[in-house]
């Protein structure tokens, strides 16, 4: 959805690049989890899923969990952080409880990007946030996975330079994501 959203909206910084802040030129940037203070001035998006998804041919080959404990006997896919090293801990709300688990994975991938594309290859089950595989599941490339135990989170955040305030192509974004995420 980004890629499709920043050609039509800002085509002059297409295609997007990882940005560490300020020191890439882009027009503005989604971020996922908790943000640092900064010079950057953002805006809070609607709340989003994560969850485990597989494709079918992975679910075709094995019985699919019913519960995050049958993973153990899956193939998992999950993603380390490229800022401290640390595996993804992922979680699953059960009852009113909310628990985690860093399952024992088979392939450990440095972007979500590379997580959804193992999984779509059928490699395994991996964990993903709902819009980034919206059109996978969609078109019947992936299938939700205890979708029963699927977290829901509020940390996303569209993130922009003080400078681009007025751009008419942040506003025209923003308002984009905030009608369809």
């Amino acid at each position: 959805m980004v890629n499709r959203l920043s050609a039509q909206f800002c085509p002059e910084y297409f295609p997007w690049q990882h940005a560490d802040g300020q020191s890439m030129p882009w027009l503005i940037a989604i971020r996922m989890g908790e943000l640092a203070d900064s010079s950057l001035l953002s805006r809070r998006l609607p709340p989003y899923q994560i969850g485990c998804y597989a494709s079918p041919e992975y679910l075709s080959r094995c019985t699919p969990p019913e519960h995050s404990n049958d993973l153990i006997g899956h193939k998992t896919i999950n993603l380390r952080y490229q800022n401290t090293g640390q595996l993804f801990r992922w979680p699953f709300r059960v009852g009113e409880r909310e628990i985690e688990i860093v399952p024992s994975s088979t392939i450990i991938v440095e972007a979500s990007e590379a997580v959804i594309a193992a999984i779509t290859a059928g490699a395994g089950i991996g964990m993903a946030a709902n819009f980034m595989v919206a059109s996978l599941v969609r078109d019947k490339k992936l299938v939700p996975v205890l979708a029963d135990f699927a977290i829901e989170r509020r940390n996303i955040s569209a993130v922009w330079h003080e400078s681009r305030r007025s751009n008419p192509a942040v506003r025209a974004f923003l308002d984009h994501m905030l009608k369809h995420l």
